[in-house]
């Protein structure tokens, strides 16, 4: 879906992306690893395909009891990496909401099409069981 949406590359696995980055840099590696599944195992993977410097940015909340990492700190000290965590882009909505808005009144910015799900309030624990299992990109409560 992120493809659609302007990425250059997705991928369904870190080995994939691991080939391609390998192809696509000449044999270096990641500056930037936006990670936006809650799945532990591909954070510390992650790590692994990230260049000198380089930045794992986690976009993802999950369940906090499942959702804890154990990240290779010696790794991340050797090569620099950071990691950081980000809630919708690190963007500010008083700064940012005109100007989204004007962008999706233009047709510029796809917002509905975000939408994977909809859910009546009485719904509501389907949903939540959806965004657990990694289903949902953006959901809508209906609360008519």
């Amino acid at each position: 879906m992120v493809r659609e949406f302007g990425a250059d590359a997705a991928f369904a696995s870190l080995d994939e992306a691991d080939e391609y980055i390998d192809a696509a840099s000449h044999g270096r590696k990641a500056t930037v690893v936006i990670l936006t599944v809650p799945v532990a195992p591909l954070a510390t993977q992650a790590i692994s395909v990230l260049d000198q410097g380089g930045l794992l940015v986690l976009a993802a909340l999950g369940n906090p009891a499942k959702f804890r990492l154990d990240i290779p700190v010696n790794q991340m000290v050797m090569n620099d990496i950071t990691v950081r965590g980000t809630v919708m882009g690190s963007s500010s909505l008083r700064r940012d909401l005109p100007t989204i808005l004007a962008l999706y009144r233009q047709g510029k910015y796809k917002l509905d099409e975000l939408i994977t799900h909809r859910y009546s309030l009485a719904n509501i624990r389907e949903g939540y069981s959806q965004l657990d299992q990694g289903d949902v990109v953006r959901a809508v409560i209906q609360y008519n």
